[in-house]
């Protein structure tokens, strides 16, 4: 489940934790986000952020142009 404090991850959370991942904190990534640091980092950590490449992104976000 998509499902944290009863509150699901929306399409544009998910964007701006990507784009925001390994350039700021965990602690800024929540705060811009309006969720706690554990959540942000559980996300992360489910979505294998740190596994991904700018082509990874892009297949997530066809929308948008993303760039690391």
């Amino acid at each position: 489940m998509n499902k944290q404090n009863g509150r699901h991850w929306t399409s544009e959370e998910l964007y701006i934790l990507s784009r925001m991942y390994g350039a700021y904190t965990y602690k800024e990534i929540a705060k811009r986000l309006k969720r706690s640091a554990r959540s942000v980092r559980w996300k992360a950590d489910e979505l294998r952020l740190h596994e991904m490449t700018s082509s990874d992104l892009m297949q997530l976000y066809p929308e948008r142009k993303v760039t690391l």
